[in-house]
C-alpha cells in the first residue's frame, strides 16, 4: 500500500461486575467479561473521499466491524485488536466506534466515541483511554469544499494566473486542476509556479472533448509530500459559440 496512506491498531477491554456466583470462596460480586462487537465508521467529510499520492488518486475507506471476544476486542480472525486507517495524504481520518455488548442475552450500557488518531507516527491507541472528539472543520473532514464554476472557453486556450498573498505557492507547492467523477477523476491540469505567481496554460485540443456539467476541484499542496487540500470545486461550463 502506498506511503501516504498510514495505519494505527485499535485495542480494547471490557469487564461487567455481577453478583457473586457460588463458584468461588469470597462474597464478593464477581467480575465477568462480555461479547459483542463494535462498529468503526470512518468520517471523510461531504465528498466520502480524499486525494492521495503522486499521480493523485482518489481513496475511500469502508467501515471496520470488530469483534468482543471474553471482552477483549479482536479482528474476525480471532487477533488481538484491529488495525484501521490513519492517515490518507497527510490528512487525520477520525472514525467513530460504535461498542454493542452483552452478557447472557442482557445488553450492557456503553455509547459511541468520535476519536483521531495518534499524533508523531504512534501506531498503538487503546479505545478505552479515549475521549470523545469533534473533527475540526475543513473540507477534509468536516466542511464542504466551497462551490466554485471552471468557465473554460468555446474555442482558443484556457489561460488562468493565480497569485497568493499567504505564502503557499512557494518551492515545491502544487496547483492543478481535476477533471471527470469522483472517485476517480480522469483529467489533471497543472499550473505551473513560479515565484509565488501559479499559471495554467491548457490547449483547446486538451479541454475541448470535456463536456459542459462535468466535476472540478481545484487542489493544492504545500510541498509533495503534503496533504492535497481541495480549494473550489464544481461544475464546468462553456463558453457559447456565436450563432
Amino acid at each position: 500500500m502506498a506511503d501516504d496512506i498510514t495505519y494505527q491498531h485499535i485495542t480494547g477491554e471490557w469487564a461487567h461486575v455481577v453478583d457473586d456466583g457460588i463458584t468461588d470462596p469470597d462474597a464478593e460480586p464477581d467480575e465477568v467479561r462480555p461479547t459483542g462487537k463494535v462498529l468503526f465508521t470512518p468520517l471523510l467529510g461531504s465528498n466520502g473521499f480524499l486525494p492521495s499520492g503522486e499521480p493523485t488518486k482518489s481513496v475511500t475507506v469502508a467501515p471496520v466491524t470488530a469483534l468482543i471476544a471474553d471482552g477483549v476486542l479482536t479482528d474476525i480472525q480471532g487477533r488481538d485488536g484491529i488495525w484501521l486507517v490513519a492517515t490518507i495524504g497527510g490528512y487525520p481520518i477520525h472514525w467513530t466506534a460504535t461498542p454493542t455488548l452483552t452478557w447472557q442475552n442482557t445488553k450492557l450500557a456503553s455509547k459511541p466515541i468520535t476519536f483521531a488518531p495518534p499524533p508523531d507516527g504512534e501506531t498503538e491507541v487503546h479505545l478505552n483511554d479515549l475521549v470523545d472528539v469533534t473533527p475540526p472543520s475543513g473540507n477534509d473532514n468536516g466542511r464542504p469544499t466551497p462551490l466554485g464554476t471552471l468557465n473554460l472557453p468555446a474555442v482558443g486556450d484556457y489561460t488562468y494566473t493565480f497569485r497568493s498573498t499567504h505564502g503557499d505557492l512557494g518551492d515545491g507547492a502544487q496547483l492543478y486542476y481535476l477533471i471527470g467523477s469522483a472517485p476517480s477523476p480522469s483529467r489533471r491540469w497543472d499550473f505551473v509556479i513560479v515565484d509565488g505567481v501559479a499559471t495554467i496554460v491548457v490547449p483547446v485540443a486538451d479541454h475541448s472533448p470535456v463536456p459542459p456539467g462535468s466535476q472540478f476541484w481545484l487542489i493544492h499542496k504545500a510541498g509533495p509530500s503534503a496533504p492535497a487540500t481541495e480549494l473550489l470545486t464544481g461544475p464546468v461550463r462553456k463558453g457559447a459559440t456565436p450563432a
